[in-house]
């Protein structure tokens, strides 16, 4: 057999090993949503739906509250690099 063709022949086994790879992660991403790896659309289980809804709801929440923070937090930033602007302004004014 030439180079070519062993090469074409490996690149196919590559390919079904990754093939293999990604079902079994899938399985293990069903299994470890407690659905069973048999079930041909897990995402049909309405409890396992409205358990990701949920959970999606929480994680959407935390998301606008650690926004709100970090806007605060910069606008404090903000304050606090005004107030040390105007002490090393109003420091400069006193040695002159």
């Amino acid at each position: 057999p030439d180079l070519s063709s062993t090469l074409r022949k490996l690149g196919n086994v590559a390919s079904g090993f990754d093939s293999v790879v990604n079902r079994i992660e899938q399985l293990e991403i069903y299994v470890d949503c407690g659905t069973s790896p048999h079930m041909p659309y897990p995402s049909d289980d309405k409890k396992l739906l409205k358990k990701l809804q949920n959970t999606m709801s929480v994680l959407q929440e935390q998301i606008n509250q650690l926004n709100n923070t970090v806007t605060n937090v910069q606008s404090q930033f903000k304050k606090l690099h005004e107030t040390v602007k105007d002490v090393k302004q109003y420091a400069d004014d006193l040695e002159t």
